[in-house]
């Protein structure tokens, strides 16, 4: 029987731009305290949020 393969969750950010919310970079966060990090270097004015994926 074939184990079934679960893609691990990972984390995006995504700030305001004029246009909406955009990525605020291609990396993929392993754990959300890694995003949360990264937020703090994102200007606040640009509101960014962190976006699960299973």
């Amino acid at each position: 029987m074939a184990a079934s393969y679960k893609p691990a969750r990972y984390f995006l950010v995504a700030a305001k731009d004029e246009s909406g919310y955009v990525l605020a970079t291609r990396r993929q966060f392993r754990t959300r305290p890694e995003a949360e990090l990264y937020t703090q270097s994102v200007a606040a004015s640009r509101a960014p949020i962190i976006i699960q994926v299973d």
